[in-house]
């Protein structure tokens, strides 16, 4: 796939979305090949976009990368619930920047690289200035204003050029005032170590500290968990250049923020640089904090595990429905209700024909005959406690009406006065499969899940009669599921399907299907990456 820049106006984005996809308690990793050649490149970044949320940029390339095509990966953190992966490319200031991407892969596991890294090269990456500090993080190139104190360049390229943030010590700020950088809002995860470069030069150096605010993600606002968690201090003159900072952050059972601190000591002489941010996991050696004497005292970590044995999946919970829901209820507030059947749906060309357990048994589905679009039927759980479970079920979803089957976690507290979100969506399918049962795999523990759970299993109605929904054979286990499974996102765009990815309707300009050369000379690629011939496929872009 690529966009084609001719004719089009410099900045227009074309937006391709692969998804929804469902991110469980196990981090994922998105790779994909990409071809930026041309003098007059623009944009391409790669990201996610959660039900309700703004996008989140993940990985971003611009200018001319030469003739040729580069992997590019970035890291898909656990326990998100349901995404969207974006691809987006802007046009530069002429025809010269095709842009074209290819190859993407979806693999379990991280990708093995540092992620959250920012070096301030071109901006703040994802991380922000607080609007309630006393004063911000400031870029600087080269040496700072105020004589010995500062950085006298990067910590990155090592030179004058070179980008940094810090902060400015001069009048008119006074002793004590703060900045503080604040990171992108991480979901539950499980522990990581965050490196950066400091450089605290100075007699009149002040403090710098590392701190880990828990939010409650049930509220609005994301209500902070009690006071910062201070991980991480140093304070006065530790002498010229730049040294490494490390912090173990540990396994957080609530969404979260980093937070770097800055703070003014006694004078002008007391800037404080940072350089060269990033996340890291899976290190072959334990992460621990760096210099020594930056360890603060020992405080108590929000949302620590529980330490009481949990109890076992409830008796009710499996269900092949042959006698009866088990210990499933129907949400009698729904506009629809599930019901137990056997043998063929009342309509045609939709629902089964039998039931997945014996073929001779019962199943539950939505009958769509009557009813408007988006009506649904909720199917609730007895009640689970926290911890790495995998429930598996089957589903059959056949009609040229079908709609959507979902699965939700509802929360129970087990912590007074904390909430959990009340409904999250953690696993959802779309439109008709054929006429055949499907198993579905879906992982409910991981760090986040603090909390007792109900599990809500919920089909919409679709705009017809033709969409009947059915679920049978509900059973939940011990432990996280065995594999992720087949992915949906694995695309080498050799068909014209383009294996089901969508172009953003809001958008200026389209991705496009196609092979060999583009149609502008100096920009673009001449081959596939997949088979590096002319006739194989990747996708580009034109204008609607």
């Amino acid at each position: 796939m690529y966009i084609e820049a001719s004719n089009k106006v410099q900045g227009s984005n074309a937006v391709l979305v692969a998804g929804p996809v469902t991110v469980g308690p196990t981090d994922l990793c998105l790779e994909f090949w990409y071809h930026m050649y041309g003098k007059d490149q623009g944009v391409l970044s790669a990201g996610l976009r959660t039900r309700g949320q703004a996008n989140d940029v993940k990985w971003f390339k611009k200018g001319n990368q030469g003739s040729d095509w580069y992997r590019g990966q970035f890291d898909i953190p656990s326990n998100l619930g349901v995404v969207d992966i974006l691809f987006t490319a802007m046009v530069g200031n002429n025809y010269q920047s095709d842009t074209a991407i290819d190859d993407i892969i979806l693999k379990n596991g991280s990708c093995g690289i540092d992620y959250g890294y920012c070096d301030f090269q071109l901006d703040l990456c994802s991380w922000s200035n607080s609007k309630d500090a006393d004063m911000d993080w400031v870029f600087g190139k080269g040496k700072t204003v105020s004589a010995d104190t500062g950085p006298n360049n990067d910590h990155t390229l090592k030179n004058a050029s070179g980008q940094y943030i810090y902060i400015e010590t001069s009048r008119p700020s006074v002793s004590g005032d703060t900045a503080r950088l604040m990171s992108e809002l991480f979901p539950p995860r499980n522990s990581v170590c965050f490196h950066f470069f400091y450089n605290m030069y100075g007699a009149g150096v002040g403090a710098l500290r590392v701190s880990l605010v828990s939010l409650n993600s049930s509220t609005d606002s994301l209500a902070p968990i009690g006071p910062p968690q201070v991980l991480w201090t140093l304070t006065g003159n530790q002498g010229q250049g730049w040294q490494e900072g490390r912090v173990p952050i540990p396994t957080q059972y609530f969404s979260h923020r980093v937070l770097v601190e800055g703070v003014k000591g006694t004078s002008y002489t007391g800037d404080i640089g940072l350089d060269d941010l990033s996340f890291t996991k899976g290190d072959n050696q334990p992460c621990v904090v760096s210099p020594a004497s930056a360890q603060p005292q020992v405080t108590t970590t929000p949302g620590a595990p529980m330490s009481t044995p949990l109890p076992t999946v409830p008796a009710t919970f499996n269900c092949a429905f042959e006698s009866s829901y088990c210990g499933w209820t129907n949400d009698k507030t729904a506009a629809k209700q599930w019901a137990r059947y056997r043998g063929a749906t009342f309509s045609q060309s939709t629902g089964p024909k039998a039931d997945h357990t014996s073929g001779n048994g019962f199943y539950i589905y939505l009958e769509a005959s009557s009813g408007r679009l988006n009506d649904s039927a909720r199917l609730l759980s007895p009640n689970i406690q926290p911890g790495d479970q995998c429930l598996t079920f089957w589903y059959h979803m056949y009609g040229t009406s079908v709609n959507a089957l979902s699965v939700q976690l509802w929360d129970a507290p087990v912590v007074p006065g904390v909430q959990s979100d009340k409904k999250v969506t953690i696993w959802e399918m779309r439109g008709s499969h054929g006429d055949k049962w499907l198993q579905a795999s879906v992982d409910l523990g991981g760090p986040s899940n603090r909390f007792a759970r109900q599990v809500v299993i919920e089909a919409f109605r679709g705009s017809t009669y033709s969409g009947d929904i059915a679920v049978d054979d509900i059973k939940l286990t011990q432990g996280a599921c065995a594999n992720f499974g087949t992915s949906t996102i694995d695309c080498d765009f050799e068909n014209a399907d383009i294996c089901g990815y969508m172009q953003e309707n809001s958008d200026a300009i389209d991705w496009t299907w196609a092979s060999g050369v583009t149609s502008s000379s100096n920009t673009g690629p001449t081959t596939d990456h997949t088979y590096r011939t002319p006739s194989g496929n990747y996708k580009p872009a034109s204008l609607i």
